[in-house]
């Protein structure tokens, strides 16, 4: 699935991807980064490289609004007539970027566009229309096509194509406005730390955050409320102590609720569907999800979905069981090697399907090399499946290769199947035939480095081929009809759906809890119907599970006190170092916290 990307060599740093999880646009039409035309540009024009997981996002937004700002500026309207109501909407596109909000990308796994995100945060094109038309179309627009590219939402829409035609830019001017966020890192969430940076005793307001503060510690009322008004989380709190309730967007559904102790979440929390069930229970420890967690579907009786801890720091951590809408054992997901791996009961079929994941950001060359190998057996019999990025892309996926476990590279042609000998060490085919497929994977991650780079370009950067041009081996000879008919066996499953996704996971791998109508997006579909896809697609990098990294995200966003970290103009109070860099042990908790 990975596009071959523009990277950086030198700093042997994986290029435009903005989070460890992000994967690249699957759209294989445009250009991967900041802006499906435009790509990073504008950073490479400012720092003389390509951006890196570890640079601030809200740079890198604002450096491409900015950028391209100036570039359509020097640029004439469409039509003499066009070109007050042109100069107009630049005029607007200069507020949106003072305002510095942008939309979030808290749902899918790659770099896309938001219309509209959960919170009513506004992308720069549609703030133009909502400016210029009215909130309406652009809600409209969110509605059907919250993730779709310009070019896309104006042969669906013609009132958005009219309203392109009146505006004075060429639809190629307005879509390369239109950026592409980063997924989610829910690593990135921190609370404030009121022992060092507290504000002055009084009131306090800022980011629709507001209450009152005493001795550094929150006193009272406090509210968060959304950009639309509603409050979607409250405490009363007695020196930073006391219950707090966070809601949906809507200010009515409770979404969560537990105890603050000294001005963060310490202690037993529950979250909620919007149906009003559980929807996942386990602690906060001085603010940081810590231990084990249990989540649930959103049905009666409360059925397990999935379980698993978090470390001190609230990171993944050890084995995770996940369950399908049944209550039966799908899926362990683990860390294996410098991966991680997810193995998925086998099915009445009997055959092992076991994926391994593998992400060497930030520290491999290029971003094409996110990868992963299965592992399909049954019996005796076992075959590899190696891809460059995840394979439920179709057919415009990167390629996609078979391997025996005597090295021959497998490909199941319209005659029939064919074995070629890719000439394995003995070691390597010793390795796949005892199923070890962290090392496997390792060797074979090895083999795509060497193949992918090419030579240093005139800008400075290496360059790397679009499509991984596969294994060199020999001759390619018919397989045997009864093996043939093993390996019909074994690669099945591969395509077959293993476990419906619950309708609310559905919801967050393509829109929101909310039920907003799903994308007609085969590729992301195909992802969110099957449960075992999705815990295929997030398990690289940092885990982001939708249902589970997704749920926090947007309970961490309605709770005071929080605050998503940047490298670049965070607020003062924000508690230590990035989450990527290597941190020193807490420092002791205050007084009064226990368990």
């Amino acid at each position: 699935m990975r596009l071959a990307l523009i990277a950086s060599i030198a700093a042997l740093i994986v290029g435009p991807g903005g989070t460890a999880s992000a994967l690249p646009n699957p759209d294989a039409r445009f250009r991967p980064g900041a802006n499906h035309h435009l790509g990073d540009d504008s950073f490479v024009a400012r720092f003389g490289r390509l951006p890196t997981a570890a640079d601030d996002e809200h740079v890198r937004m604002q450096l491409h609004l900015a950028s391209v700002r100036a570039w359509l500026a020097a640029r004439p309207a469409t039509g003499p007539e066009l070109a007050g109501r042109r100069a107009e909407l630049l005029g607007y596109l200069d507020d949106y970027i003072a305002r510095g909000a942008t939309p979030s990308n808290a749902h899918l796994p790659w770099r896309t566009a938001v219309f509209i995100d959960d919170a009513g945060v506004i992308c720069a094109v549609g703030y133009l229309i909502e400016r210029s038309v009215g909130r309406a179309l652009a809600e409209r627009i969110a509605a059907a096509h919250r993730y779709d590219f310009l070019e896309d939402i104006a042969a669906a829409m013609p009132e958005v194509d009219a309203w392109i035609r009146s505006s004075g830019f060429t639809l190629d001017e307005l879509a390369s406005i239109q950026p592409a966020y980063a997924s989610p890192n829910t690593m990135q969430w921190r609370t404030w730390d009121l022992v060092r940076h507290a504000p002055p005793d009084g009131p306090f307001e800022r980011d629709r955050v507001s209450g009152q503060f005493a001795h550094r510690a929150m006193q009272g009322l406090w509210t968060v409320r959304s950009e639309q008004g509603a409050i979607v989380g409250q405490g009363e709190l007695v020196d930073g102590t006391g219950t707090w309730h966070s809601y949906y967007a809507d200010g009515q559904r409770l979404l969560a609720e537990g105890p603050y102790v000294h001005n963060v979440a310490h202690g037993a929390w529950r979250f909620y569907h919007p149906n009003g069930t559980v929807a996942a229970e386990g602690r906060f420890t001085r603010g940081t999800r810590t231990g084990r967690w249990r989540f649930y579907t959103d049905g009666e009786p409360r059925t397990l979905l999935a379980t698993g801890a978090f470390s001190s720091r609230g990171g993944v951590i050890g084995t995770w069981l996940h369950y399908d809408a049944s209550g039966k054992l799908l899926a362990r997901t683990y860390p294996e090697g410098r991966a991680d791996r997810v193995d998925v009961v086998p099915a009445a079929d009997g055959v092992t399907h076991e994926i391994h994941q593998f992400s060497d950001w930030p520290n491999g060359p290029v971003e094409t090399f996110d990868q992963e190998l299965e592992r399909l057996a049954s019996g005796d019999d076992q075959i590899y499946v190696h891809t460059t990025g995840y394979r439920a892309y179709g057919e415009d996926a990167d390629p996609t290769t078979i391997y025996d476990p005597d090295g021959f590279q497998l490909a199941h042609t319209a005659t029939g199947w064919t074995a070629a000998d890719c000439h394995w060490s003995q070691r390597r085919i010793a390795a796949a035939h005892r199923g070890d497929l962290a090392w496997l994977h390792d060797m074979l991650y090895a083999d795509t480095a060497k193949r992918s780079l090419t030579v240093r370009a005139d800008d400075g950067h290496y360059r790397q081929v679009e499509r991984d041009p596969g294994p060199t081996c020999g001759t390619a000879a018919p397989v045997a009809a009864a093996r043939a008919t093993k390996l019909d066996q074994l690669i099945a499953p591969r395509e077959r759906m293993r476990a419906q996704s619950p309708a609310f996971v559905r919801d967050l791998v393509l829109r929101t809890e909310d039920g907003d109508a799903a994308p007609d997006d085969a590729a992301r579909t195909r992802i969110a119907d099957d449960l075992a896809r999705v815990l295929a697609a997030y398990t690289i990098g940092y885990l982001e599970w939708p249902h589970i990294d997704g749920r926090f995200d947007r309970v961490f966003a309605t709770m005071a006190g929080r605050l998503h970290w940047e490298w670049f103009g965070s607020e003062p109070e924000a508690d230590g170092s990035h989450p990527f860099e290597n941190q020193p042990p807490p420092a002791p908790a205050p007084r009064g916290f226990g368990r």
